[in-house]
Protein backbone atom coordinates (compact mmCIF):
# COMPACT_ATOMS: atom_id res chain seq x y z
CA UNK A 1 0.00 0.00 0.00
CA UNK A 2 1.16 3.52 -0.59
CA UNK A 3 0.58 6.83 0.35
CA UNK A 4 0.85 9.56 -1.14
CA UNK A 5 0.13 12.60 0.84
CA UNK A 6 0.06 16.19 0.10
CA UNK A 7 0.21 18.23 3.52
CA UNK A 8 1.76 21.62 2.45
CA UNK A 9 1.59 22.24 6.16
CA UNK A 10 4.52 20.74 6.50
CA UNK A 11 7.79 22.51 6.49
CA UNK A 12 10.84 20.34 5.48
CA UNK A 13 14.32 21.50 6.40
CA UNK A 14 16.59 21.80 3.17
CA UNK A 15 20.17 22.77 2.40
CA UNK A 16 18.96 26.53 1.78
CA UNK A 17 17.62 26.69 5.26
CA UNK A 18 20.91 26.60 6.85
CA UNK A 19 22.56 29.30 7.98
CA UNK A 20 25.91 30.06 8.96
CA UNK A 21 27.22 30.78 12.11
CA UNK A 22 28.57 34.42 11.07
CA UNK A 23 24.98 34.91 9.69
CA UNK A 24 23.56 33.60 13.47
CA UNK A 25 25.82 36.32 14.94
CA UNK A 26 24.78 38.96 12.73
CA UNK A 27 21.31 38.15 13.26
CA UNK A 28 21.13 37.30 17.01
CA UNK A 29 19.24 40.41 18.27
CA UNK A 30 15.74 39.01 16.13
CA UNK A 31 15.81 35.45 17.96
CA UNK A 32 13.78 34.63 20.60
CA UNK A 33 15.17 34.21 24.11
CA UNK A 34 13.75 30.86 23.80
CA UNK A 35 15.62 30.32 20.68
CA UNK A 36 18.93 31.02 21.93
CA UNK A 37 18.20 28.90 25.38
CA UNK A 38 17.43 25.76 23.09
CA UNK A 39 21.02 26.71 21.24
CA UNK A 40 22.35 26.35 25.14
CA UNK A 41 21.09 23.42 26.23
CA UNK A 42 21.61 21.39 22.82
CA UNK A 43 25.27 22.56 23.98
CA UNK A 44 25.15 21.45 27.39
CA UNK A 45 23.57 18.23 26.05
CA UNK A 46 25.37 17.02 22.93
CA UNK A 47 28.92 19.36 23.69
CA UNK A 48 28.73 20.76 19.84
CA UNK A 49 28.83 24.44 19.06
CA UNK A 50 30.00 25.52 22.07
CA UNK A 51 30.84 29.54 20.61
CA UNK A 52 27.09 29.64 19.43
CA UNK A 53 26.22 28.76 23.28
CA UNK A 54 28.49 31.54 24.30
CA UNK A 55 27.62 34.11 22.22
CA UNK A 56 23.72 33.35 23.04
CA UNK A 57 24.58 33.49 26.40
CA UNK A 58 26.51 36.82 26.18
CA UNK A 59 22.94 38.09 24.14
CA UNK A 60 20.87 37.03 26.89
CA UNK A 61 22.98 38.63 29.73
CA UNK A 62 22.65 41.82 27.09
CA UNK A 63 18.52 41.46 27.11
CA UNK A 64 18.71 41.09 30.92
CA UNK A 65 20.97 44.12 31.44
CA UNK A 66 18.50 46.34 29.14
CA UNK A 67 15.43 45.09 31.30
CA UNK A 68 14.08 42.04 29.75
CA UNK A 69 12.80 39.88 32.96
CA UNK A 70 12.77 36.28 30.73
CA UNK A 71 14.22 34.00 33.66
CA UNK A 72 16.56 32.22 31.12
CA UNK A 73 18.56 30.53 33.43
CA UNK A 74 15.31 29.01 34.77
CA UNK A 75 14.51 27.73 31.38
CA UNK A 76 17.68 26.11 30.40
CA UNK A 77 17.73 24.23 33.58
CA UNK A 78 14.45 22.93 33.32
CA UNK A 79 14.88 21.74 29.58
CA UNK A 80 18.05 20.48 30.18
CA UNK A 81 16.66 18.60 32.76
CA UNK A 82 13.62 16.99 30.77
CA UNK A 83 16.65 15.35 28.15
CA UNK A 84 17.04 11.95 28.92
CA UNK A 85 20.39 11.31 30.49
CA UNK A 86 23.12 10.11 28.06
CA UNK A 87 25.44 7.18 29.35
CA UNK A 88 28.69 6.73 27.34
CA UNK A 89 30.50 4.46 29.42
CA UNK A 90 31.33 1.06 28.10
CA UNK A 91 31.85 -1.57 30.89
CA UNK A 92 34.47 -3.49 30.89
CA UNK A 93 35.52 -6.69 29.34
CA UNK A 94 35.57 -8.54 32.58
CA UNK A 95 32.06 -7.25 34.11
CA UNK A 96 30.48 -8.63 30.85
CA UNK A 97 32.17 -11.47 30.72
CA UNK A 98 31.08 -11.75 34.78
CA UNK A 99 27.95 -11.35 33.95
CA UNK A 100 27.38 -13.72 31.68
CA UNK A 101 28.04 -16.55 34.72
CA UNK A 102 26.40 -19.43 33.36
CA UNK A 103 28.82 -19.68 30.98
CA UNK A 104 31.86 -20.37 32.76
CA UNK A 105 30.69 -24.41 33.02
CA UNK A 106 30.83 -25.02 29.46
Amino acid sequence: MMFDVEDDSIEYETVEDEITEEEFINNISNYSSNKLCEIIVCYRYLKINKNLSIICMEELSKRRLNGDSFLFEEFIDTEYNKLPKLDFSIPDFQTIVSSLGGLNGR
